[in-house]
């Protein structure tokens, strides 16, 4: 059985074709716009940040209104990030009242009246 005249890549090629006739022509029709040079700068870039911590396993975490601002708060006036912020402030809680297995009676006790003061 022939093959068709018109296969894609048949048309294909004839599109390409066009489209250079295409741009010789308009570069014929306008002048090339010369801009003048200014002299480069380096680009800045911002430093790589020397985090142990991945970056996987990111969680939603809500805050009161509070905590938010308390947390920028420290951010402007201390010049640290927000979430070190969070995670200074949950190492502390686990080193205190976390064995590696088990709440200590004490976390256990912050967390229910934590609980009962925010919950309805």
């Amino acid at each position: 059985m022939p093959r068709p005249s018109n296969t894609i890549s048949s048309l294909s090629q004839e599109m390409g074709e066009r489209t250079r006739e295409i741009y010789q022509m308009s570069g014929q029709q306008f002048p090339p716009i010369v801009q003048p040079q200014e002299p480069a700068q380096p680009q800045r870039r911002r430093a790589k940040p020397q985090s142990i911590i991945p970056r996987e396993g990111g969680k939603l975490l809500f805050l009161e209104e509070r905590h938010n601002e308390a947390i920028e708060q420290i951010h402007w006036t201390s010049k640290v990030d927000r979430q070190d912020v969070i995670r200074a402030a949950v190492d502390e809680f686990l080193a205190r009242h976390f064995n590696g297995d088990r709440l200590s009676e004490e976390g256990e006790r912050l967390i229910k009246e934590y609980y009962r003061r925010t919950h309805i």
